[in-house]
């Protein structure tokens, strides 16, 4: 995540509202999680794989898409 033009990620971040979480009890023990990211010009949403280590939660994957406003 912090290689390549991987900063568009925070870049004008403003906030992130999570909408969904599914967490599998199972060994191991992993999360989906998904929501929205606001930022100073537009919107993206997100989804993130997530894994339980050592009492953690670490980031296995994670996938967002951008959108900007359209001009009016």
């Amino acid at each position: 995540m912090v290689s390549g033009d991987n900063y568009r990620i925070i870049e004008g971040y403003q906030s992130l509202h999570i909408t969904n979480i599914k967490v599998n009890y199972g060994i191991p023990q992993t999360a989906e999680v998904s929501g929205t990211i606001n930022y100073i010009n537009g919107q993206g949403e997100f989804s993130a794989t997530m894994e339980k280590v050592n009492g953690s939660w670490m980031v296995l994957g994670f996938n967002y898409r951008r959108y900007y406003p359209t001009p009016t």
